[in-house]
C-alpha cells in the first residue's frame, strides 16, 4: 500500500494519524496562504511575527523529527492543490490519500470531490474522535471511562519512505525555540491540581493553548496524563476535573466549527450567524450608543484611552504584558470582550475587533476555541451582553500578585 499523507495541522509524531500508518508513505504539506480565500490570507499577511515564528517552529520541528526517522516532509506553495495532489498520485502511483483533518472545517476554496484518489480523513485534534457528546461534563466523563485502556499514540514502525523528487520549499528557522512539548505538559500537570482556584488569575492557566493550537502536543495524551496525575475517575467532582473540562470545551469548539464547516476564510459575521441564537445574532446589529469604536490600531498601541482596556493590554505579570507575550488570561478575555462591546458602535464591530485582536496580536488565536469564546462573550444574558464589574474582575485577576 502506497499512501500520500496530506498534513494540515498535526505537526507531531504522537497522533492518531501517525499511529494508523502502514506500508510505504510520503508526507506533504500545502501552505494555505497560496490557496485559501482572501480573509485567511489577510490574517497571515497581518499577523504578528511571533505567530509566524511559532508556525515555522512547529512545522520545522516536525520535519526534523520525520527526517530523523528517514522521512521527508515536502512543502508546496501552490494555488492548485487538488491538481497537484492528483499529479503526485499519478506520478508516484499512490493507492490512497490520508488527509490530516483540519482544525477548522474544510477549506471552501478546495474542491475535494475532484481528488482522483479517494481520501480517508483522520482526526487527531479530538481526544476521542468517536465521542459525539456536546457538553464538557459529558465528554470528560466519557473520556475518563476509557482511562484503563489508554496507551499513548506512537509513530508507526511498520512504514517505509517514498521519496518525492519535487521542487519543494522551506520555512525560516530561528535559533531559540519557543515551544517545548515535554516542558509544556509538565507545567500543565503541575498546575492542574490548583487550576480550579487559579484559572481566573493572571498566570494561573495551564498554558497549553498555544502548543495545542500549533499541533505539537497530543490533546489525548494531555488529558490522560493530567487525569492520571490527579487520580481522577468518572465520578470526580467538578473542581477536581476543572482542567479536564477545559480540554473538553476545546474539543466542543472544534466540533462546532466543523459541524458548520467554518474556517478562517469565513467572516466574523458568518461565524456569528452560524453559532449564535437568532436573538443574539440580531442583537449584534443594534447600536450600543457609542459613536466611534475602539480600533485594532489603538489596541496594538496599548493606548485606547479607555482605562480598563489599557490596563488589560499593558498589565505586567512576571514582567510581561499581553502586548509583549500575546497571551491573555481567561478572566481578562471576558472583561476585555465586555469592554470592547460597550466601546464599539455595535456588536459586529466589536466581534471583528475581538477576533482580530487574538488572531493578529495574540498567539493562541486563529483557532476554533478563540472564535467560539469571542462569540459566546457577546451572547445575551438576561437580554443584554454581559457588562462585567471591572473592580471585581481585576481583583480576581491580579490580587494574588500583591
Amino acid at each position: 500500500m502506497r499512501t500520500l499523507v496530506w498534513m494540515t495541522n498535526t505537526f507531531r509524531l504522537s497522533s492518531r494519524l501517525m499511529s494508523s500508518l502502514t506500508g510505504e508513505v510520503a508526507f506533504v504539506y500545502y501552505s494555505p496562504y497560496y490557496f485559501a480565500d482572501a480573509r485567511e490570507r489577510r490574517i497571515y499577511d497581518c499577523t504578528s511575527q511571533k505567530n509566524l515564528e511559532l508556525f515555522y517552529e512547529s512545522i520545522n520541528e516536525f520535519s526534523d523529527e520525520l527526517w530523523a526517522r528517514g522521512f521527508d516532509l515536502s512543502v508546496f506553495k501552490t494555488p492548485n492543490v487538488i491538481e497537484d495532489i492528483n499529479r503526485l498520485v499519478k506520478k508516484y502511483k499512490f493507492d490512497r490519500i490520508l488527509l490530516d483533518r483540519p482544525l477548522f472545517g474544510f477549506w471552501h476554496s478546495l474542491d475535494y470531490e475532484k481528488l482522483e484518489c479517494k481520501a480517508e480523513v483522520i482526526d487527531s485534534a479530538l481526544i476521542d474522535d468517536r465521542c459525539e457528546k456536546l457538553t464538557a461534563k459529558s465528554r470528560w466523563i466519557s473520556h475518563l471511562k476509557t482511562i484503563g485502556d489508554y496507551t499513548p499514540f506512537r509513530f508507526s514502525d511498520s512504514i517505509s519512505p517514498i521519496e518525492l523528487n519535487e521542487d519543494v520549499t522551506y520555512y525560516p528557522r530561528r535559533e531559540m525555540p519557543r515551544m517545548d512539548a515535554t516542558r509544556s505538559l509538565k507545567t500543565a500537570i503541575e498546575k492542574s491540581s490548583k487550576y480550579h482556584e487559579t484559572r481566573d488569575q493572571a498566570g494561573g492557566q495551564l498554558e497549553l493553548s498555544v502548543i495545542l493550537h500549533n499541533g505539537r502536543l497530543d490533546p489525548r495524551h494531555v488529558f490522560f496524563s493530567i487525569a492520571e496525575h490527579l487520580q481522577l475517575t468518572a465520578t470526580a467532582d467538578s473542581d477536581a476535573a476543572a482542567p479536564l473540562r477545559q480540554l473538553a470545551f476545546r474539543e466542543i469548539s472544534i466540533m462546532k466549527a466543523r459541524k458548520h464547516n467554518l474556517t478562517l476564510e469565513d467572516s466574523t459575521r458568518v461565524w456569528a450567524e452560524k453559532l449564535m441564537h437568532r436573538s443574539e445574532y440580531d442583537n449584534l446589529s443594534k447600536p450600543t450608543g457609542v459613536t466611534k469604536s475602539v480600533s485594532l490600531d489603538q489596541i496594538k498601541a496599548g493606548w485606547t484611552q479607555i482605562k480598563p482596556i489599557d490596563e488589560i493590554l499593558n498589565h505586567q505579570t512576571n514582567g510581561q504584558s499581553f502586548l509583549s507575550t500575546g497571551i491573555m488570561p481567561n478572566r481578562a478575555r471576558m472583561l476585555f470582550a465586555s469592554l470592547v462591546y460597550y466601546n464599539s458602535t455595535d456588536g459586529h464591530a466589536a466581534l471583528k475587533t475581538l477576533i482580530d485582536t487574538f488572531d493578529l496580536i495574540g498567539i493562541d488565536g486563529q483557532s476554533p476555541n478563540n472564535y467560539t469564546q469571542c462569540i459566546s462573550a457577546l451572547g445575551l444574558s438576561y437580554g443584554k451582553v454581559l457588562k462585567m464589574n471591572v473592580d471585581t474582575a481585576f481583583k480576581k485577576l491580579y490580587s494574588h500578585e500583591n
